[in-house]
């Protein structure tokens, strides 16, 4: 089984660790040193390679993209109260596009989830996951996959990661911890490609239908192919052809 850790900076020191897959976990090879016994550490990346330019990434999208939750409304509420105390044609008229241009950004999802831009290919053709942003923010929770085997091996001798097994070519429902108030496991997991291919493979997160509720984050769920929660979705996203692969927070 597969856990992801993350952990927050702190005023503690971190130990000068370079990104690294499947590698074995010496006692002074992570931040994380309660490890179960042979476990191994799949993929790594180091905290301290964390600078200046990952800070501004990770601060500027938390507030423009976790934020919207808080700052979405807001700016709503603020539009509708200067667009109904406007005093002239051309204030109104400015205010009200505001406050009519905002809530169809946010109400749109719900009444049309399938529209182009809120596809998985656009994520695709983007290529979302292999963005600069995903890398500050890796660095900033010192991102770690663990695989805890106890010592099982290939042929090779080496412990086999999941994305070099069948796994990844049959239908599959990966589990990831632990949830939080936000679900970063989970959103970490979909987003970071690198770790994608050393460890887990590719899949698609199954997220509460709420989520199409959440400014910004909806675009991005369903840019890495979100599935909703429902059982109808999920066993169509299982029965997909030639092979689907979920990963569900329990």
């Amino acid at each position: 089984m597969d856990t992801i850790q993350e952990k927050q900076t702190d005023a503690s020191p971190r130990r000068n660790l370079s990104s690294t897959s499947a590698s074995h976990n010496p006692p002074t090879s992570s931040v994380y040193p309660q490890h179960p016994p042979d476990s191994q550490v799949l993929f790594r990346v180091s905290g301290s390679e964390l600078n200046w330019f990952d800070h501004l990434l990770v601060g500027g999208s938390s507030l423009a993209i976790v934020g919207s939750l808080l700052w979405a409304p807001t700016a709503l509420m603020w539009s509708y109260r200067k667009w109904r105390s406007a005093k002239t044609h051309r204030q109104k008229l400015g205010y009200g596009a505001c406050f009519w241009g905002l809530l169809a950004v946010l109400i749109h999802p719900v009444v049309f989830p399938n529209t182009l831009h809120h596809d998985s290919r656009v994520g695709k053709f983007l290529q979302v996951k292999r963005w600069r942003l995903w890398k500050a923010w890796m660095r900033f929770v010192a991102f770690e996959v663990i695989a805890d085997r106890n010592g099982i091996t290939n042929s090779n001798g080496n412990s086999p990661t999941v994305s070099s097994t069948t796994a990844t070519k049959e239908n599959s429902i990966l589990a990831f911890c632990p949830h939080g108030i936000f679900p970063f496991a989970l959103g970490m997991g979909a987003l970071f490609e690198s770790a994608q291919e050393a460890a887990f493979g590719s899949f698609r997160p199954i997220v509460a239908s709420a989520i199409q509720l959440f400014p910004i984050v909806n675009m991005f769920v369903s840019w890495v192919g979100g599935v909703d929660a429902s059982r109808p979705s999920v066993h169509r996203a299982l029965s997909a052809t030639p092979v689907s692969r979920v990963g569900v927070i329990p």
